[in-house]
């Protein structure tokens, strides 16, 4: 996950943590966590903030799949 880019993302339209979390339908410590890499953002929550961060595919790929598969 690239947590910087989603932090962009969120800074570009003025969104919070908790902004997230009331989009995810979840708490503010559980985004915190999921942002530290404890745990992992569901589809739906991925749905959610994409939705509120009017992220395209590719940034959605770019934030959530960044990691590489060898």
């Amino acid at each position: 996950m690239n947590v910087n880019l989603l932090r962009s993302q969120m800074a570009l339209y003025g969104k919070t943590q908790t902004d997230l979390a009331s989009a995810c339908g979840v708490t503010k410590g559980t985004i915190s966590k999921k942002l530290r890499g404890i745990g992992e953002f569901t589809q739906g929550n991925i749905s959610a903030i994409a939705h509120m961060l009017h992220l395209t595919r590719e940034m959605v790929c770019a934030i959530f799949f960044a990691d590489v598969v060898s």
